[in-house]
């Protein structure tokens, strides 16, 4: 679990006798989201404006999706990802 990036601890401990067993584990999730704002300057687009939104865990699935959009000059640039770990045909499985 703590190598999806999305715990900052993972902690595993077994509680119970010889008869039955518990697993219990700890977690403790971190920031999924983050949002910035960058820019800077040069003589061909003059004043250069970047916003950039990330999610790491859309829906709690592990999904993530990413927007960046710049903005300078004349032109107007952006780019959208949507990620998914899993496959469409077979949900319960990697890849």
């Amino acid at each position: 679990m703590y190598a999806t990036g999305l715990f900052s601890s993972v902690n595993v401990a077994l509680d119970g006798d010889a008869n039955q067993v518990k697993i219990v584990y700890q977690l403790k999730e971190v920031g999924a989201g983050s949002v910035n704002l960058g820019g800077n300057y040069n003589r061909d687009q003059g004043v250069v404006c970047k916003l950039s939104y990330r999610e790491r865990n859309v829906r709690g699935n592990n999904d993530s999706f990413c927007t960046d959009i710049n903005i300078g000059g004349p032109h107007l640039g952006f780019d959208t990802r949507f990620t998914t770990p899993y496959r469409a045909s077979n949900p319960d499985r990697l890849g």
